[in-house]
């Protein structure tokens, strides 16, 4: 790359990209079922505009098995964010640690906002790793 740019800029490092792209669209794939399951009102909040702790909250019974979760660690969710549940009791021990673990997995997997229209951005970023690899063929 440096014939091209008269020695500005900076040589990517092609594999590294290419591995966060994959990371990124496994990430927002994820969003699909989770956006088929919204209601009109969540969908009009738009993106960035929905704490996935409240989408889960708003109906646990079926959006809990969506996240990977059971309703019971949804409930202990729900304590750790002092989010105030009909027919609650006192979770079983050890709640607080689980809750948590759950929490911060869900944040890795899914991000901390829901995507109400996860197809354009998967088309975005599935354009740019089609660009990194052939960028990576071109420059290495």
């Amino acid at each position: 790359m440096q014939p091209f740019n008269k020695g500005w800029g900076y040589k990517l490092d092609y594999d590294k990209e290419i591995a966060e792209d994959l990371a990124y669209i496994a990430q927002v794939e994820r969003h699909v079922p989770l956006a088929a399951v919204l209601t009109d009102e969540e969908c009009a909040k738009g993106s960035n505009h929905l704490w996935f702790t409240s989408f889960l909250f708003a109906n646990i019974e079926q959006r809990a098995p969506l996240m990977g979760l059971t309703e019971t660690e949804a409930r202990e969710m729900a304590w750790f964010d002092d989010v105030v549940l009909p027919r609650e009791s006192e979770p079983a021990p050890g709640w607080y640690g689980r809750a948590e673990a759950n929490l911060k997995r869900l944040e890795k997997d899914i991000g901390t906002w829901i995507i109400s229209d996860p197809q354009p951005l998967l088309k975005k970023l599935r354009t740019r790793l089609a660009r990194h690899r052939r960028n990576k063929g071109k420059f290495g």
